[in-house]
This record gives C-alpha cells, sequence and structure tokens, in this order.
C-alpha cells in the first residue's frame, strides 16, 4: 500500500480542502493528538498534495491555528 500511495503522489495527488478539514477533525477529535502535531503534520502532507480551493484551506488553516479552546 505504501509503494502505491507513493506513486501517486509522484504522479500528482490531489484532495478537496474539506478533505483536509475531516483528517484535521479526526486525528484532533476522535485521537486526541495535540494541534501542533496536527499542524505539523499536515503541513508536510500539503507540499505533496494539489487543493482544489487552495484559498479556502487557507482562511480555514489560519482559523484552526488562532482557535483556543
Amino acid at each position: 500500500m505504501a509503494k502505491q500511495t507513493e506513486i501517486v503522489i509522484k504522479n500528482g495527488a490531489f484532495a478537496k480542502e474539506v478533505v483536509i478539514a475531516e483528517v484535521i477533525y479526526v486525528l484532533c477529535g476522535v485521537y486526541k493528538i495535540e494541534r501542533p502535531l496536527v499542524s505539523a503534520k499536515i503541513i508536510e502532507l500539503l507540499k505533496f498534495i494539489e487543493i482544489e480551493n487552495p484559498e479556502v484551506l487557507n482562511n480555514a488553516w489560519k482559523s484552526f491555528l488562532n482557535f483556543t479552546s
């Protein structure tokens, strides 16, 4: 599976911003992973994939980083 994923990413992976938002929600909300770690991993992921609507994701990302509970 890792090899197949690598091939997809090298060929140009694509994701909608809502998918990234759901991944963040699950990592933080369900698995209780700390926001700084989720943030670091998502930033790494975004280096390798194209986002359909990057300005929407950028605005959501700013809200995520500035959110305090």
